[in-house]
C-alpha cells in the first residue's frame, strides 16, 4: 500500500469513527463497528491504532490542534483584529466541524472517557487562556480570569447549542452579540 493510500484509509478510520462517537457514542462503538462501517478489516483497524482510546485520542488531539491557530498572538497578545478572527474563525470550526463539536463537547460531560485526553487538551488550552486573560486586562476588566472563563463558557454554551440544533440555532448573531460584549474599548 502507498503512502496516500495508508493516508487515505486513516483519514477514512478517523471520519468513520468521528461519526459513529458522535452519533452512538464512544463506549457504544465498537472497533469491530468502524472497521465494518470503514468498509475495512478489524486487523487493518490496528495497524492504525492499537486500541479505541489511541483512536480517540487522536481525534480529540486533531480538533484541538485545529483551534489551536485560531488565536494568533504573535507579538505575545492579543489584537482587536486577532480577536475578531478568532471569533470568526471559532463560529467557522463550529459550523465546518458539527461531528467533531458534537462529539466533543459529550466526550466532556463522560469524565471517564475525557481522562483519555485531558492532559494534552489542558495544555493546548492553558496558553490560550494566558492570552484571552491578557487581552481582558489590557482591555480594563476588573477580572480579567472570570472574564475570559465567561468568554470560553459563552463560546462552549453556543457551540452546543448549534450543534445540537444547526437550523433553528441563529449562530451568526449570537456571534455579533459575543463580539459586542466582549471587545471593550481600552480604558
Amino acid at each position: 500500500m502507498s503512502t496516500k493510500e495508508a493516508k487515505n484509509k486513516k483519514q477514512l478510520i478517523l471520519e468513520t469513527a468521528l461519526a459513529l462517537f458522535a452519533e452512538n457514542s464512544y463506549h457504544a462503538t465498537s472497533i469491530s463497528l468502524i472497521a465494518k462501517v470503514a468498509g475495512i478489516s478489524k486487523s487493518l483497524m490496528y495497524n492504525y491504532f492499537e486500541s479505541k482510546e489511541r483512536l480517540l485520542n487522536e481525534l480529540i488531539i486533531n480538533g484541538m490542534q485545529e483551534l489551536d491557530g485560531f488565536v494568533p498572538a504573535q507579538n505575545g497578545f492579543l489584537t482587536e483584529a486577532e480577536f475578531d478572527y478568532f471569533l470568526d474563525a471559532s463560529i467557522a470550526s463550529i459550523k465546518n466541524n458539527r461531528m467533531y463539536w458534537k462529539l466533543y463537547y459529550s466526550l466532556i460531560m463522560q469524565s471517564s472517557v475525557m481522562e483519555i485526553s485531558y492532559a494534552q487538551i489542558k495544555e493546548m488550552t492553558a496558553q490560550f487562556f494566558v492570552v484571552l486573560i491578557d487581552y481582558f486586562h489590557r482591555h480594563g476588566s476588573e477580572n480579567p480570569e472570570a472574564e475570559a472563563m465567561l468568554l470560553i463558557t459563552t463560546l462552549d454554551g453556543m457551540a452546543i447549542a448549534y450543534v445540537n440544533d444547526p437550523d433553528l440555532y441563529p449562530i451568526d448573531e449570537m456571534k455579533k452579540l459575543i463580539s459586542k460584549k466582549f471587545k471593550q474599548p481600552t480604558e
